[in-house]
């Protein structure tokens, strides 16, 4: 399980990459909210993808990071 969760963001990401790949960069971050995230695996529940709709709400639902994870941020 350790693995799939590993492997949501990169999933997801492929989801979003056709849709993502034509909008400016303010445009890609707002399509990255909860919000946005809600209604496109809504969407895809509706149309029968209920497999990739549980990707993105498991990603809504335990987060992007998970223990162990390290972070770097670099101030300038």
């Amino acid at each position: 399980m350790s693995g799939f969760r590993h492997a949501l963001p990169a999933l997801v990401g492929l989801i979003f990459a056709s849709q993502l790949s034509a909008q400016s960069g303010s445009e890609q971050t707002l399509y990255r909210t909860r919000h946005f995230l809600d209604s496109v695996a809504t969407g895809l529940e509706r149309s029968g993808k209920a497999a990739e709709a549980a990707v993105i709400r498991d990603r809504l639902k335990v987060g992007d990071f998970y223990p162990g994870d390290r972070l770097v941020v670099d101030l300038f």
